[in-house]
């Protein structure tokens, strides 16, 4: 008998054969998606399939299914379908469809932000809030977890402080690991539906971004949620591990979730005073956002806001600036320059609530609460 175990990793030709089968026109496959509660008290995503008769149009069209929690049988959530996208790995007419977690009663479960988030939005709704996510990740090795992607197995890559070495943006071997990841996520996302704008390597090896938006309203939270759903999917194919911690590896870099945001009026001519006032409005209430930044009511983002990066900020205290990234919010240049245009905080970790965040932002920023 062999001692070798079975590979773990997708095999693409084994799955064409049967994903080329021909597919009833009434028989479509409808995948929820949704964040499901641990109990480690983080949700995580999940996923199931539902075939339903005809293609859906719209989430509404889709019927509310039910989910249980693995560590009370007694329990039974509701999944609601809320915003629907197209199917980048079954192709056709399946869909993925993103879903709102109820109770039993049709009430929103403590882990669902989405909820609230959705009120703030709509009380705004009259000014057109735009939001912008800079979403940064890790690849991980998928045998050793805690360990990135293509780093030496009993050391470290050469430092980015050394005057030669490149990571940021970087192109060629040994300068970037995991574009097949980055490159699959990008098109999987255009074909979804989800406004994906922009990508690029980061400051480590192995470290990746890409840009979600301009999305108005509620609409960045879904779509940043369903552009995670897929990349932990597409890193699945390949048994790649993907990390959304703020300081996935000690000693080295952070990851973020820099926050773009605009309105009407910072988006008319004169609209860089409206960006003052807004940035003043935040600069008081700095500490109840930072708690809002990461699910751990700011002890993980503690981790990154150290003040000892060149990007960045010192967490202890709040500052503006223009073009600096070391800034708690920073106004770019050329926003500046042409006297209207859009805010960036800079604070939000990578593995921030993006419902909880917008939210956070419109609340303090146009409702003043």
């Amino acid at each position: 008998m062999s001692s070798q175990s079975t590979p773990l990793t997708s095999n693409p030709e084994f799955l064409a054969r049967y994903l080329s089968l021909e597919q009833p026109p009434n028989k479509i496959q409808i995948t929820y998606v949704f964040l499901h509660p641990g109990n480690d008290g983080q949700a995580h995503f999940s996923c199931k399939t539902k075939v339903v008769s005809e293609v859906p149009k719209q989430a509404s069209d889709l019927p509310v299914w039910d989910c249980g929690i693995p560590t009370d049988s007694r329990v039974e959530i509701l999944l609601r379908p809320v915003q629907l996208y197209n199917d980048p790995f079954r192709g056709g007419n399946n869909k993925l469809v993103l879903c709102d977690l109820l109770s039993a009663d049709m009430k929103p479960l403590p882990s669902n932000h989405r909820a609230s988030c959705v009120e703030a939005m709509d009380a705004v709704k009259h000014e057109h809030p735009w939001f912008g996510l800079e979403q940064e990740y890790m690849l991980m090795d998928g045998f050793n977890p805690k360990w990135p992607l293509g780093w030496p197995k009993n050391g470290y890559p050469e430092p980015i402080s050394m005057p030669h070495v490149l990571y940021h943006s970087a192109v060629g071997t040994g300068s970037n690991v995991g574009r097949d990841v980055m490159e699959a996520h990008f098109r999987a996302c255009l074909y979804a539906g989800v406004n994906i704008c922009g990508e690029n390597a980061e400051a480590m090896l192995a470290q990746w971004e890409y840009q979600v938006g301009p999305c108005e309203g509620i609409r960045i939270g879904d779509d940043v949620m369903m552009s995670r759903y897929i990349l932990l999917r597409v890193a699945e194919e390949l048994q790649i591990g993907v990390s959304f911690d703020p300081r996935p590896i000690p000693g080295w870099l952070g990851a973020g979730a820099h926050m773009n945001f605009s309105t009407d009026k910072t988006r008319a001519p004169g609209g860089l005073a409206e960006i003052e006032r807004t940035i003043d409005r935040l600069s008081k209430r700095h500490d109840k956002h930072l708690s809002l930044y990461d699910p751990n009511g700011g002890a993980d983002n503690a981790r990154r806001l150290t003040g000892s990066e060149y990007y960045a900020s010192d967490g202890n205290k709040f500052t503006s600036c223009v073009g600096n990234r070391g800034a708690s919010v920073r106004v770019p240049k050329q926003v500046a320059q042409k006297g209207m245009g859009y805010m960036e905080d800079r604070r939000p970790a990578s593995n921030c609530d993006p419902y909880v965040v917008s939210e956070a932002l419109v609340r303090t920023c146009l409702l003043n609460e």
